[in-house]
This record gives C-alpha cells, sequence and structure tokens, in this order.
C-alpha cells in the first residue's frame, strides 16, 4: 500500500513539475518575443497568456500537494489547470491575426540619423 502511494506522489509530481516548467517557459517566452524581438502583443495573444498564469503557481500547489500525499487536492487542481488550457481561446484557428496584431514594432530611426 505504501509502495501504491508513492508512486501516485511521484506520478503526480512528475505531471506537476512539467506543466510548471511548460507553462513557465512558454510565458518567458512570450516576454522575451515582446522585450528583445519588439513584437506588441495582440488583445487575443494577451487573453490567451491567462490559463498560463494560473497554472504556474497551481501546478506548484499541486507539487506539493502531491508531496503532502492530498492525492485528491492535487488531482483537483491539475484538472482546474487542464480545464483552464481548454478553455482558452486559440490564435492557431484564426486565418488572418487580429485587427490589434502589429507584428514588429517599427521603432523610429534616431534624430540626424537620416
Amino acid at each position: 500500500m505504501a509502495m501504491d502511494k508513492d508512486r501516485l506522489a511521484g506520478q503526480l509530481m512528475a505531471v506537476s513539475a512539467v506543466l510548471f516548467g511548460l507553462a513557465l517557459l512558454t510565458i518567458l517566452t512570450a516576454h522575451a518575443f515582446e522585450q528583445f524581438g519588439g513584437y506588441a502583443p495582440c488583445p487575443l495573444c494577451l487573453q490567451e497568456r491567462y490559463a498560463y498564469y494560473f497554472a504556474v503557481p497551481a501546478a506548484l500547489v499541486a507539487f506539493f500537494a502531491a508531496r503532502g500525499e492530498t492525492f485528491g487536492f492535487a488531482r483537483l487542481v491539475l484538472r482546474l489547470i487542464a480545464i483552464g488550457f481548454l478553455l482558452t481561446p486559440r490564435s492557431a484557428s484564426i486565418t488572418q491575426a487580429p485587427s490589434g496584431s502589429s507584428g514588429p514594432v517599427r521603432r523610429p530611426a534616431p534624430a540626424g540619423s537620416i
């Protein structure tokens, strides 16, 4: 019985850790495109990030819940993360960029360089 609890805790902790890492990496990549690539996000792009903003701390909560052997709560939090991702709008299904999307931001040339 203890072996089953340890195995279940390990599985839930692994899933939580992977979700945490992927969600955080996605958010950091989006911010890097904005800061270093000069891309301005459209309103839909910002809205798509809500699930990731929820998933990062929620995955930590699920990880520590599984570690504390409160498996029901850990499963609930992981299901809420999945529901959040399922309900998030997807821009991949849009054939044309939203009207607020600008692509790379063109910065004006410094005065005197023209």
